[in-house]
C-alpha cells in the first residue's frame, strides 16, 4: 500500500489514465462497481490515493475526521487547493456543490473548475460566494458535455484573489457531478 502512489504515476506517466485508473479501482477495492463522482465527493477521510481520490493542499485545506473539506483562503494569488482525476461518458452532467462558510464580499473566492484531462479543456467554471454566513448554500452549474476524445476529466478547486483580499473560511460538505435529467415540457 505504501508504493501504490508512485505506481500509480508511474503506470500514468507510461501507459496513460486507462491503466492507471484500473490499477486505482482494483486497489481501492472498487473494481467491480461504479460509484459517485467524484470518488469522495463527501471528503470523508479515506486510504485510497490521489490522483482518482482527493489530492488536498495542505497549506490551504484539509479533509475534515467528520467529513467536509475544511478551506482557508487568503484572498491572493491563484492557488490550487485540490484536484482529482476521473471518468464519465459523453453525455449532459450538472455539477452541485454544498458550502458553508464566512466568505467577506470582494475579498476573494473558490471555484470549481472541470477540464478534460488530456487535451486540458475547460468544461465548466462554478464561482463560489457565499452570501449566507455559516448557513448551507448549494450551487449548481452545467458541464459542457465531454466529448469521446475526452476520456478522463480533472475537477480541480481554485483559489481566485478579491479586490481587497480578506481571509475566509469555508467547509464543502460535498461536491457530485451527476447526469442531468431531461426537462419534461409543461
Amino acid at each position: 500500500p505504501s508504493l501504490q502512489r508512485d505506481y500509480l504515476r508511474r503506470l500514468l506517466r507510461e501507459f496513460g489514465h486507462g491503466e492507471a485508473y484500473a490499477a486505482w479501482r482494483r486497489f481501492s477495492g472498487l473494481a467491480d462497481r461504479s460509484g459517485e463522482v467524484p470518488f469522495n465527493s463527501r471528503f470523508v477521510p479515506d486510504d485510497a490515493v490521489p490522483p482518482y481520490n482527493w489530492f488536498v493542499d495542505s497549506r490551504h485545506a484539509e479533509i475534515q475526521a467528520a467529513g467536509g473539506l475544511f478551506v482557508v483562503y487568503r484572498g491572493t494569488e491563484r492557488p490550487l487547493i485540490a484536484r482529482q482525476y476521473f471518468s464519465v461518458p459523453s453525455g449532459r452532467y450538472r455539477i452541485v456543490a454544498e458550502a458553508r462558510g464566512r466568505m467577506p464580499e470582494n475579498g476573494g473566492s473558490l471555484e470549481w473548475v472541470v477540464s478534460c484531462a488530456t487535451p486540458k479543456t475547460n468544461l465548466s467554471t462554478e464561482t463560489i460566494f457565499m452570501n449566507k454566513r455559516g448557513e448551507i448554500e448549494t450551487f449548481e452549474s452545467e458541464l459542457i458535455d465531454p466529448t469521446e476524445k475526452c476520456e478522463f476529466q480533472v475537477i480541480e478547486l481554485w483559489g481566485r484573489s478579491g479586490t481587497f483580499p480578506q481571509i475566509s473560511r469555508t467547509e464543502f460538505l460535498s461536491i457530485l457531478i451527476e447526469p442531468e435529467k431531461s426537462k419534461r415540457p409543461e
